[in-house]
């Protein structure tokens, strides 16, 4: 006889979620900083949904607010909304204080451009759009709108990654079945004491704890004691 085995792996501790990853780059190089800033007052989003900066042209920079520890994403990428006219373009991040490059990005999604940037500061950037040309750094009046979202680095985020067991059994010449399981922590902070817990459904049922430490950034695999399915 067979037996199919049904898995649902829990992380059972509060707060702990799933961060959806940034992306984007945050190339060396860039344009020189414009002196012409659109719109005239300074962005804000805080909100991981993107937000438009509508009617930009090539040559010039919006200002926006960020917050030390957060990642910001700004985009042209008309996947993620943006509306833009002209062929190929760039985008070149500034610290708005100094007019230091602190990012670049060109050919991010197919001719156009995405930067991906995790603040170090407190303060306000310059985001500067502008037209690749046989010279660089190009300008033109195609009004464009710009997207950018705030992605906010979580503290304790841990996942299930893996499923080690064997789908279907033959009970009971295979006894014991084992599971185990991959967690891995990409928050931002240790977690400690983080109970893992696998429930077994179906004609045959199992549920077991296990307790693990995970340093941030790093992975472990999660070893239950065996199951002896009966039928």
């Amino acid at each position: 006889m067979k037996t199919k085995i049904t898995l649902l792996f829990m992380l059972v501790m509060a707060g702990i979620m799933n961060k959806a990853g940034a992306q984007g780059q945050c190339l060396t190089g860039g344009c020189m900083v414009s002196p012409s800033q659109y719109p005239p007052t300074t962005q804000t989003n805080t909100s991981s949904t993107f937000a438009s900066i509508s009617g930009m042209f090539a040559g010039e920079f919006a200002e926006c607010s960020v917050t030390s520890g957060n990642t910001y994403e700004w985009s042209l990428c008309p996947t993620d909304g943006a509306v833009i006219s002209f062929n190929d373009s760039e985008l070149t991040l500034f610290n708005a204080s100094n007019n230091v490059v602190l990012c670049y990005s060109n050919d991010f999604c197919g001719l156009h451009a995405k930067i991906s940037w995790t603040a170090t500061f407190t303060g306000t950037v310059k985001i500067q759009i502008n037209e690749w040309t046989t010279t660089g750094c190009g300008s033109n009046s195609s009004p464009t709108d710009l997207r950018w979202r705030t992605i906010s680095n979580i503290t304790n985020d841990a996942a299930v990654t893996h499923i080690y067991t064997y789908g279907i059994t033959a009970s009971p010449f295979s006894n014991p079945s084992y599971l185990q399981a991959r967690v891995s922590n990409v928050g931002t902070a240790s977690i400690s004491a983080l109970p893992v817990t696998v429930n077994v459904t179906g004609a045959n049922t199992y549920t077991n704890t296990q307790t693990i430490n995970l340093p941030s950034g790093s992975s472990a695999i999660v070893t239950f004691p065996s199951f002896h399915p009966t039928t």
